[in-house]
């Protein structure tokens, strides 16, 4: 009985432990009733949310795969970018390329997982094809990543004229096999008839005001690209001055010089001298920049400070203030009194004319650099009616406008700009877009025809015909249009098929013919054999013909190598012709080369640069862009542009009996300068403080009367001068088939008009260089040439014969040009006025 008890005793435990369990296992209860609460929708904004916040964690996610994080890739210049994407967030991209210009790119990524060493590729499409070549080319630069660290890579690209509008590029890494990355920077297309604007200063958003300017940007014209950048330890500008050919003017206000690097400083210089435009506001400025690298360049410096009234701009409102719909616009009127500054000329400057003596300018070499006595920021001046049309034409340079209806669009309040006199099509002529000029780029330059939009309402025949110098109008909307590329690389102008003829005349190998070889080796045993017997045989020392034999061996091989001009197993030659352009009192050149290089055997060629800033391609043979000389089935050879410290073009093929042209182009400091003297009124003199010697020196210039004068100086060695006092003579006139000098060019082989087959000629540059057409009164151009070779290309491997030529344009000094006139009319004849200065503008 006890037993059955304590079973039973057991048994209610282990039941009790049981309703236990269950019991808390069981939930409770909420409320009387039972029924759950019902689940609350979500609005579409927590939605949308959401959504954002799971895509923002799988771009994290798959940003942390990546070995390579790209953060940002921009075209040099731009304006402020920011600071780097965060993780997940696309790269940001500012990437503006102009079809046929050298371009200055940034590169910055972080290596996500580990260091990533290799190189960087950059292309158009996968390749990009060369115009007139069997080339594609891409662009390579070193790099290397820290891993979690962002850097920065410069480097450079060129876009031919025809290239698609994509660009690709690859990241090979040699550390980590495997690792090979894909990009894809959105590229915006510059136009040909747009350049760059930019704007350096301390307070850039100032300048906002410059988008609604119709001489800078706007909807109309699109002229510029406006950047608005305030310098500081990286100021987003190319180094070096090649990459500078989009720019077309510079705003400088109040900016820290300091803050451009020394490259940079000598880039800009390089610009103005070639024809770069340099706008400076005062007064400010002229403090900040009057000990700088630009100090000695300035038309005037600050002779203290002075209080701007009203009247004092009475001459820039009877010349520039213009009327609006017939009445009497609102003249420029400060409100209050200006803080200006006095004005201490320079000797070489003068004052804009009809400007009341507050502008300045003057002209460094092609270029100009304009100073104003008053700021360019006064809210009153950029609220001024005419403010634009005295911005166009004052410190631009640029001539006058005319402002019309747009008799093309459907908004009645649209108009349209052309030059004065000008057709429709007029605002597409880059002549006055910029004057930035290279004599290699840009005499003899063809046009571009581009195809622009036409506007919703097309002008047909029942409307009156098309407006007069617009082109028709094409079925898909578009019309064709004739634009020049001015400062853009090409070798389809007139002075690279000059330099292409005189390559082909000179370049390769004067190899004997079969007469020549079976002469040679007759007459080898001819005196090897009989003659060399017959000599010791009279000498009664036969025995020593064996001792003889190598001697006159050795004797003819010598022959037929200095007669033949071969090297034994391997032919090179390298032919140049150089043209040389340097401007008056400054030793920097452009350098031109263009280069044949010749060999009997397959050979690849490697070129060096120590300039970072040289640009190499293959240059055509043909001067026919659309012939690329390939055989059917025939693939391009591929060519590899290497930038960085240095510059290199790799591994140029050039096939057997075969010879091969470059096209390179430089800054080269010359060891000194060409002066243009005169100590005494009408007394000229020219001083050469280059290095090298200046050969048949001639020198044409037009005076203030429009006559072309020529002077003949014969050889200027260097740190020599010569005298122009009673050896100018009247120049030929254009339609003269003679040069200004034909006696003294044929006295040399060298460019004399009838050189013989096989013999390097500057003649065909020559002619080019003489041609006084593009001259303006005022101007001073002298036309030299050397035969010392130029430093600064390295070839591998050398070639045993080498000939060099080269043209040396000097121009000395340019004339101020016309005085600026104002603009027919005003856009406001068309548009209701409203102040360009508004709230908000500086945003």
């Amino acid at each position: 009985m006890q037993r059955d008890g304590k079973k039973d005793s057991g048994l209610r435990r282990t039941l009790l432990l049981l309703i236990l369990t269950a019991a808390i296992c069981i939930p409770g209860c909420k409320g009387c009733s039972c029924r759950s609460e019902p689940v609350q929708k979500k609005t579409a904004e927590e939605l949308l949310k959401e959504r954002q916040e799971r895509e923002k964690r799988k771009r994290e996610e798959e940003a942390k795969k990546k070995p390579l994080r790209q953060l940002r890739y921009a075209s040099l210049p731009h304006g402020p970018m920011g600071p780097f994407p965060k993780l997940g967030e696309p790269a940001q991209a500012a990437c503006y390329l102009k079809p046929g210009h050298w371009s200055a790119l940034t590169f910055s990524a972080l290596a996500n997982n580990f260091d990533i060493v290799g190189n960087l590729d950059l292309a158009a499409g996968r390749q990009t094809p060369l115009p007139g070549l069997p080339f594609t080319m891409s662009t390579r630069r070193r790099a290397a990543f820290s891993k979690g660290q962002a850097k920065t890579l410069g480097t450079s690209f060129y876009l031919p004229e025809d290239s698609p509008v994509s660009m690709q590029g690859t990241l090979d890494a040699r550390r980590h096999s495997g690792v090979s990355l894909g990009l894809l920077p959105p590229i915006k297309r510059m136009p040909y008839y747009q350049f760059h604007f930019l704007v350096l200063a301390r307070y850039p958003e100032s300048y906002g005001y410059l988008k609604k300017l119709d001489c800078v940007s706007n909807t109309s014209n699109e002229h510029y690209r406006l950047s608005l950048i305030s310098p500081g330890r990286r100021t987003p500008l190319p180094n070096q001055s090649l990459f500078w050919t989009t720019m077309a003017y510079v705003l400088w206000d109040n900016a820290e010089p300091e803050a451009l690097s020394l490259e940079q400083q000598v880039a800009l210089l390089d610009w103005i001298h070639w024809g770069g435009q340099l706008i400076v506001s005062g007064p400010e400025t002229l403090e900040t920049l009057g000990a700088s690298f630009l100090g000695d360049y300035l038309p005037a410096t600050g002779e203290g400070t002075r209080e701007l009234i009203a009247s004092d701009f009475d001459e820039i409102n009877r010349h520039w203030n213009l009327p609006i719909r017939r009445m009497a616009g609102p003249p420029l009127r400060p409100i209050g009194k200006w803080s200006g500054v006095k004005l201490k000329m320079h000797p070489e400057a003068e004052y804009v004319p009809t400007t009341g003596d507050l502008v300045a300018e003057r002209r460094i070499g092609r270029g100009r650099i304009v100073v104003t006595a008053f700021k360019l920021s006064a809210e009153e001046l950029v609220s001024w009616p005419s403010w634009d049309g005295f911005f166009n034409g004052c410190l631009m340079r640029r001539p006058a406008r005319e402002f019309g209806q747009n008799i093309l669009g459907i908004d009645l309040n649209e108009y349209a700009v052309t030059w004065k006199g000008g057709g429709a099509d007029s605002r597409f002529d880059t002549e006055w877009l910029t004057r930035l000029r290279f004599f290699s780029r840009d005499v003899g330059r063809r046009s571009t025809e581009i195809r622009v939009a036409t506007p919703a309402v097309a002008f047909n025949d029942t409307m009156g015909g098309y407006p007069q110098g617009m082109s028709p109008v094409a079925a898909d909307g578009l019309r064709p249009v004739q634009v020049m590329n001015y400062g853009a690389w090409t070798d389809f102008n007139t002075v690279a098929d000059a330099a292409r003829a005189a390559l082909s005349d000179a370049a390769g190998i004067e190899v004997p013919d079969r007469s020549f070889v079976v002469w040679i080796v007759a007459g080898y045993l001819l005196v090897l054999v009989p003659l060399n017997w017959l000599f010791f045989r009279m000498l009664g020392r036969v025995e020593w013909a064996w001792v003889a034999a190598p001697v006159i061996a050795v004797i003819c091989a010598i022959v037929v190598i200095r007669q033949a001009q071969l090297d034994i197993g391997f032919v090179r030659s390298e032919t140049e012709v150089a043209v040389v352009e340097l401007q008056g009192d400054y030793p920097r050149g452009h350098v031109t080369r263009y280069s044949a290089y010749y060999t009997s055997l397959g050979t690849g060629y490697d070129f060096h640069f120590d300039d970072p800033g040289a640009q190499i391609l293959p240059f055509s043979a043909t001067g026919k862009p659309e012939a690329n000389g390939l055989k059917f089935r025939e693939s391009p050879q591929r060519v590899r542009y290497e930038y960085g410290s240095e510059v290199n073009l790799a591994d140029l093929r050039v096939p057997s009996s075969s010879a091969q042209m470059t096209h390179s182009e430089q800054m080269l400091d010359l060891g000194g300068d060409i002066q243009w003297l005169e100590p005494a009124p009408g007394m000229h003199r020219v001083v050469n403080r280059t290095s090298y010697q200046l050969r048949d020196v001639g020198v044409l210039r037009k005076t203030a009367e429009g006559r072309l004068m020529a002077a003949w100086l014969g050889t200027i060695d260097p740190e020599d001068s010569a005298d122009l006092a009673g050896r100018w003579q009247p120049a030929p006139g254009e339609d003269e088939a003679r040069g200004p000098w034909p006696d003294q060019r044929s006295a040399a082989a060298e460019t004399g008009p009838g050189a013989a087959a096989g013999t390097l000629s500057l003649r065909p540059l020559l002619e080019l260089a003489e041609k006084a057409d593009g001259m303006e009164p005022g101007d001073v151009r002298m036309i030299a040439w050397t035969d010392e070779p130029l430093p600064g290309l390295d070839v591998s491997p050398s070639a045993p014969q080498k000939r060099h030529l080269a043209l040396i344009v000097a121009n000395l000094q340019y004339g101020f040009g016309a005085a600026p006139e104002p603009d027919n009319n005003t856009r406001f004849d068309f548009i209701q006025w409203k102040p360009v200065f508004r709230e908000g503008d500086h945003d």
